[in-house]
């Protein structure tokens, strides 16, 4: 059981960001550094990355922060900071979310790796052997999904014409934000994808402007070559 938050925010806001994460419980904040994932951990702190002191490694392609029950990978493009944290259990990403909702976020969620890969994975058998790509993740087309845990500014819902009455219709709560991000549950525990996985489905697919694989799976399957199902896959990156 992997327990994921994938967040992208604005990186101008990366130093604020650091300054809370530095407050919270040592069993998320006391981290070591590293450059690549399996890299020799160096000593850091939260305070020394907000202010970009003592950092010890290069930063610019992105680093992993390493802390007892949870590990950070930042990456960065153009002026967006991503974070991909792996949490040890859902008492930990839920605090993770809570402190990011405080945040003007781009979008960010919080799913088992199981759930993720059933909403945005494909995996397709074609002659030439198995064709896998992650699709539907660019949520500047489209919602990527439907989760555990969403937090979606309301612009990006307005721009997607979701509206809050389909939100309600699935979702066990739904909180606003201060800076105007919609924190949405869609079930008390992240395992609990897998009993309520026909519903969220039926959802996606009736809901305009939320990604659904199925529609891309459609695409895969008419391709006749390797170099076609590529362009198909590509088209719903």
């Amino acid at each position: 059981m992997s327990l994921y938050i994938d967040a992208t925010l604005p990186e101008e806001h990366l130093g604020k960001f650091y300054q809370e994460l530095a407050k919270l419980p040592s069993n998320l904040n006391h981290i070591q550094m590293s450059d690549g994932e399996n890299d020799p951990k160096l000593p850091i702190t939260f305070q020394d990355l907000a202010t970009d002191t003592n950092v010890p490694v290069n930063t610019v392609g992105g680093y992993f922060l390493h802390a007892r029950d949870v590990c950070y990978g930042v990456s960065f493009f153009e002026n967006e900071a991503r974070f991909f944290i792996e949490c040890s259990c859902d008492e930990n990403a839920f605090v993770l979310m809570k402190m990011l909702a405080t945040f003007p976020v781009i979008y960010a969620y919080a799913s088992q790796i199981e759930e993720r890969e059933h909403q945005n994975r494909i995996v397709v058998k074609k002659p030439y052997g198995i064709h896998e790509a992650w699709v539907g993740r660019d949520f500047n087309r489209y919602l990527p999904g439907m989760y555990w845990l969403n937090l979606i500014p309301k612009s990006l819902l307005t721009k997607h014409g979701v509206t809050a009455k389909e939100i309600n219709s699935i979702a066990i709560s739904c909180e606003k934000s201060n800076n105007k991000n919609y924190l949405i549950q869609l079930y008390s525990s992240s395992i609990d994808w897998v009993d309520q996985v026909a519903k969220v489905d039926k959802w996606r697919e009736d809901t305009p402007g939320v990604f659904y694989k199925q529609t891309a799976e459609i695409a895969l399957k008419k391709g006749t070559n390797f170099l076609d199902d590529c362009d198909a896959t590509n088209e719903w990156k």
